[in-house]
């Protein structure tokens, strides 16, 4: 026979159990639809072999690199025409470029000059296989100092951006405007001219008298 105190607990759990189902279906939002920020839509979409172009400008300082696909798909420094890349490092800049996702936006134009961007310190443009140019404007540091500000021209948005991504095209300036290494060249030593013998000291020639 069950105990009074055993039907006691069984129904104040079988309470229980229902309430919690309840809740959990039918509980009301607690604002986290107003709180959700949705995840910014990257900037563009193309795939690496599509991108034939780069030019970085240095727009403060008046420099510029800029880069080419050649028909055999070797990257060609144009600018400075003395200098060389590795393709593995123009591929590391490429593959951020592919798709370039901001952290965040600040919605509408505002001041322009309170992000850096009314006079944009660096430009990268990027040229399409099609022709197309894709370009991307960098502004000031955030006071976070991990994120830059930057805008797409025209459009309405102020843009934040990883600068730890950003970097490793940026970078392209600096490394490419950097001093070449001088090349040193290994020539065979020339050995010192053989002296001409030196003709050793001889006795002074004998002159003999005739015998009377």
């Amino acid at each position: 026979m069950i105990r009074r105190n055993t039907w006691v607990t069984v129904g104040v759990f079988a309470v229980l159990l229902v309430f919690a189902v309840w809740w959990t279906q039918f509980r009301p939002e607690t604002g986290a639809t107003a709180e959700t920020t949705p995840t910014p839509e990257p900037l563009w979409e193309v795939q690496a072999s599509q991108i034939v172009g780069l030019r970085i400008e240095d727009l403060s300082g008046g420099t510029a690199v800029e880069i080419r696909r050649t028909e055999s798909g070797e990257w060609q420094v144009l600018e400075p025409a003395d200098r060389t890349v590795a393709a593995d490092r123009v591929g590391q800049a490429v593959s951020w470029l592919e798709v370039p996702r901001p952290r965040s936006t600040v919605a509408g134009q505002g001041n322009l000059a309170d992000f850096g961007l009314a006079e944009p310190q660096t430009r990268v443009t990027m040229t399409l296989d099609d022709g197309s140019i894709l370009t991307l404007e960098i502004g000031a540091e955030t006071p976070t100092g991990t994120t830059t500000y930057a805008r797409v021209p025209d459009s309405g948005d102020i843009l934040v951006m990883s600068k730890y991504g950003l970097d490793e095209v940026l970078g392209l300036l600096d490394e490419l405007l950097a001093s070449p290494t001088p090349m040193v060249t290994t020539t065979a030593t020339e050995a010192p001219p053989t002296p001409a013998p030196v003709p050793s000291a001889s006795a002074p020639p004998v002159t003999g008298t005739a015998s009377p």
